[in-house]
């Protein structure tokens, strides 16, 4: 009897249910001796993987010999339940008791964490052959003895699911009789039905359909649950959990598109707004959180990660979400039920800028923390100053500052909606000194540039750098300021064809394969595209867009990564892959949202739709954007290229005005 061994190898979706899950690992990998009447060449074997209150997977092995076949196929698994920092390399001296009990028809690994959580993973093997070749080993070995009739197939599954320390049970394991079809039918219906509940874009291009909707199923992928309600996990595999900003950032790139899940952004981050001091989580009453983990190493406050508040743009985000929100939807009601959070979260940035050097909103210089830069480059080597020393604590990123504007001007605005007209005057005041000081002290105007950031005496980091592209839609830049910031963008130094790097070319920290120093990030572009379009620069906002696009094109899943390498276009046919980006990533799959948002020129309001200007992307003909929520209605607008100007056909039902400035 022939033997094929599966084991070693991952493919992408089992990476993701490792991640999502209790820590399972299923590796496959196919071997067949060389036997004269069946070859390497001689089977196919397929994987079909689901995640859905679960993993499901189905492996199909397919036969091209004209003689029957009796194999045997050995599954392997185990569970390590190793927290994700001791996956990426931080050590652990003591671990909990592991157990295996296969007594159930299903294998299942207990373990008992040094906090006493309990933690399972349970492996059922749906296919009548399965015979376990091991016992209470890990990993553990499954054999499935089975016959290839000529030219057959034959179909093995099985089912992984998990309870977590906090008790959750998927209600899938409970579903003991599923088959692999019927589970993929569930998670299809829960998908379609995410659908419904978004606005739907379509175009005659194939190569960014395929983009939209991968970057749709991403979304819908990266939900899950904290034990305070819903989150959207900021990336797999290595940021499977919440994050302040990312969501914050997701939630303005679809708050036109899914103001559902916005929602549920905004009321989950308030959930864990800090309320008291803590030196080693760094939490403050009103701060909005960093990073959430729920794994054993946070239970037992081996890291500060439980959630951990060391972010210095989080909060001022979570502002501008709300009131993006607020203005897309008319939901005040939210806003009123969470004034209380806003009143804390102001209360939070006021006091961090009222005694600081022109009035912004700093980082650092307090004493260790477990993240040494604090704003989106959050690396330790990302601020820097021009002869490429590292930056002197503390630190105010220019972006951070622009964050802070709009949080100011836009909750001023909201506030005197809510009747609050003295809180409204001090946010409108606030907000006026704040753009008058940055203006002042960021201009770098021997390059016509806005400085990366000003450390605590003042002192620029004048590098040219992608954040000021953050800064184009702020309003915290004169319209000149705003020319001037595109311009240099454009230069090669910075837009190397597939995008805008994250450092000059020609800046002395540059590399194309750091992190921060000079890689490409899709949402860092789409924000600064956002920017571009919003202040009259369509030209330049459609020529990065349509290098993004590009960029995805190249991807057999026609994806967006978190990031990759800075390399010119010329150089290189496709993007170089940045070895350990997260693929999906929230804020990269709502890249292109953000990006058709901004170029097409739709402007949601609770009772009005503007479009102003549109622009189609290269190549691109028809566009239409279904299931746009205004008023309590559905409006559909049609885009279509004619000569050199867009054209749009509005159906929308009636009560429903949309305004149109081509």
């Amino acid at each position: 009897m022939k033997s094929i061994k599966a084991m070693g190898t991952k493919s992408k979706l089992v990476t993701a249910a490792a991640a999502l899950m209790a820590s399972m690992t299923i590796g496959l990998a196919i071997y067949v001796p060389a036997l004269p009447d069946l070859s390497p060449q001689s089977l196919l074997i397929k994987r079909e993987m689901v995640l859905h209150d679960g993993y499901s997977e189905r492996m199909t092995i397919e036969s091209f010999v004209d003689k029957p076949q009796r194999l045997t196929v050995t599954v392997r698994h185990g569970s390590d339940f190793h927290d994700m920092f001791e996956v990426r390399g931080q050590n652990r001296i003591k671990h909990g008791l592991s157990v295996v009990d296969e007594s159930s028809g299903a294998t299942t690994t207990t373990y008992t964490g040094l906090d006493k959580s309990v933690v399972t993973t349970s492996v059922e093997y749906q296919t009548p052959s399965a015979k376990r070749s091991s016992s209470g080993g890990v990993p553990a070995a499954i054999d499935f003895n089975i016959y290839l009739p000529p030219r057959g197939t034959k179909e093995l599954e099985f089912f992984v699911n998990n309870t977590t320390a906090t008790g959750d049970k998927k209600n899938a394991y409970r579903e003991k009789n599923q088959s692999y079809e019927q589970r993929k039918k569930a998670a299809d219906a829960s998908y379609f039905q995410w659908q419904e509940s978004v606005a739907q874009i379509k175009t005659d291009s194939l190569p960014l359909n395929k983009m939209i909707d991968q970057a749709s199923r991403d979304i819908f992928l990266l939900r899950q649950m904290t034990p305070k309600g819903p989150c959207l996990s900021a990336g797999l595999p290595w940021y499977a959990v919440a994050f302040g900003r990312d969501q914050a950032i997701t939630g303005i790139q679809l708050v036109a598109f899914a103001p559902h899940l916005s929602k549920q952004i905004l009321q989950v981050l308030a959930a864990y707004q800090g309320t008291k001091y803590d030196s080693f989580t760094e939490e403050a009453p009103g701060r909005i959180l960093h990073e959430l983990r729920l794994g054993e190493m946070a239970r037992c406050r081996e890291i500060p990660f439980i959630p951990f508040y060391g972010t210095i743009d989080a909060t001022p985000l979570w502002l501008l979400l709300l009131n993006r929100y607020v203005d897309v939807t008319g939901d005040t009601a939210l806003a009123k039920e969470l004034w209380p959070n806003i009143e804390r979260a102001l209360a939070y940035l006021e006091k961090s800028t009222s005694d600081t050097n022109g009035g912004f909103l700093y980082y650092g210089g307090k004493g260790k923390s477990a993240l040494s830069n604090q704003c989106w480059k959050d690396s330790g080597d990302s601020i820097m100053y021009k002869d490429g020393t590292l930056a002197k604590q503390p630190i105010a990123a220019c972006e951070v500052q622009g964050y802070l504007y709009q949080s100011f001007a836009a909750t001023a605005k909201l506030a005197k909606e809510l009747g609050h007209d003295d809180v409204a005057k001090r946010l409108d005041q606030r907000a006026s000194a704040l753009k008058a000081s940055f203006q002042k002290h960021f201009w770098l105007p021997d390059q016509k540039f806005i400085a990366l950031a000003l450390d605590g005496d003042g002192k620029p980091c004048d590098v040219i750098s992608s954040n000021p592209g953050h800064l184009l839609s702020s309003g915290i830049l004169e319209p000149a300021m705003q020319d001037a910031v595109v311009n240099r963008l454009m230069q090669k130094d910075m837009y190397n064809g597939w995008g805008i790097r994250t450092l000059s070319s020609q800046e002395i920290k540059y590399n194309p394969m750091s992190y921060h120093d000079g890689t490409i990030w899709p949402h860092d572009n789409a924000m600064t595209i956002e920017g571009m379009a919003v202040t009259g620069h369509q030209k330049e906002a459609s020529t990065v867009m349509a290098s993004l696009i590009d960029a995805a094109e190249t991807a057999n899943d026609s994806r967006l990564p978190e990031l990759f390498c800075g390399f010119p276009r010329a150089q290189y046919d496709t993007p170089v892959p940045y070895p350990v980006s997260c693929v999906p990533q929230a804020w990269a799959a709502g890249s292109i949202f953000e990006m058709l948002k901004a170029t097409l020129g739709i402007i949601p309001h609770k009772d009005q739709i503007e479009v102003l200007h549109p622009v189609l992307p290269a190549g691109v003909n028809k566009l239409t954007v279904e299931n746009l929520k205004c008023g309590g209605k559905n409006v559909k607008l049609d885009f279509v290229r004619s000569d050199d100007s867009v054209k749009i056909k509005v159906n929308f039902a009636d009560g429903t005005p949309v305004k149109v400035e081509e």
